[in-house]
C-alpha cells in the first residue's frame, strides 16, 4: 500500500521529470477516479478535460450521472457546470431511511378500527364487510410470514 507521504514524493519526482506542476499531475490522476463512461467522453473529446476535473472533484454529488447526461446532450461552460454541482451540494439529500412506526401505534390503529365497527354495527352491507375481512386476512397472512422471518431475540 502506498502511503500519502510516498505518493507525494513520487508525484513530486514525476513532476520534476516531466516538467508539469504537482497540481497538474494530481488533476490528471483525479480523472482515474471517474467511471469509464466519463473517461470515454473525455478521451473522445465530447467532454472537456477541465469539466472532467470538476466531475472528479464532485464524485459524491447527488444526480451526478443525470448531470453528466444533461451536459452531454446540451454542453455548458465550466462556470455553469460548477454552479450546477454547487447547487446540488447545497441541497440536503433526502434520507432513504425512515424510522419504523412503533408496533404499539399500529396496534392502536387496529383497536380504533374495531371500536369504529362496533359503533357502526349494521351500517355496512355484507359485501363491504366481506371485502374488509378479505383484506384483513391478506394482512394476517403477511404478518405471519414476517413473524416466521423475524429474528428471535
Amino acid at each position: 500500500m502506498i502511503c500519502r507521504k510516498n505518493l507525494v514524493e513520487t508525484v513530486s519526482t514525476v513532476s520534476e521529470i516531466v516538467g508539469k506542476t504537482v497540481r497538474t499531475l494530481y488533476n490528471k490522476l483525479s480523472l482515474l477516479k471517474l467511471v469509464p463512461k466519463i473517461q470515454g467522453a473525455i478521451a473522445a473529446g465530447t467532454l472537456p478535460v477541465s469539466q472532467g476535473y470538476l466531475f472528479a472533484a464532485n464524485l459524491g454529488s447527488p444526480d451526478f450521472f443525470t448531470m453528466f447526461d444533461e451536459i452531454m446532450e446540451m454542453p455548458v461552460t465550466n462556470v455553469k457546470l460548477e454552479k450546477m454541482l454547487n447547487a446540488y451540494k447545497r441541497r440536503k439529500p433526502e434520507s432513504t431511511y425512515q424510522k419504523p412506526i412503533p408496533i404499539k401505534k399500529k396496534v392502536a390503529v387496529l383497536q380504533n378500527a374495531k371500536s369504529y365497527f362496533e359503533k357502526k354495527t349494521g351500517m355496512y352491507a355484507k359485501p363491504e364487510l366481506q371485502t374488509f375481512l378479505d383484506e384483513l386476512r391478506v394482512l394476517v397472512s403477511f404478518m405471519e410470514e414476517q413473524v416466521q422471518k423475524a429474528p428471535g431475540l
